[in-house]
């Protein structure tokens, strides 16, 4: 399942990531379609665009984990995610969207 990863480090050291030409046109037209982004203008989209990366996860694989510190942000591009909430060492509840 491909998973876009935004870092979210506000610094000037924050990560940038090398695209090529159709991975920004990818990009740009697919965040434009995200409620959260679509009224950014393409100037800050390909601000936005410059600290996407793309990772992939397998079925079953975590793509967080409860309590983690989290300084990145995550949108899933295709497929899907259930979200998991543990209530204990070996207790854990699926959450409804």
């Amino acid at each position: 399942m491909p998973v876009l990863v935004i870092d979210l480090n506000h610094s000037k050291n924050a990560m940038e990531y090398t695209k090529t030409p159709d991975e920004v046109s990818w990009l740009l037209n697919f965040l434009m379609k995200v409620d959260m982004f679509s009224a950014l203008t393409p100037e800050e989209l390909y601000e936005v665009i410059r600290h996407v990366r793309k990772m992939n996860f397998r079925k079953g694989e975590s793509i967080v984990e409860q309590g983690a510190v989290g300084d990145s942000f995550f949108i899933i591009s295709k497929g899907t995610a259930k979200p998991v909430l543990k209530k204990g060492p070996s207790e854990t509840v699926e959450l409804g969207v």
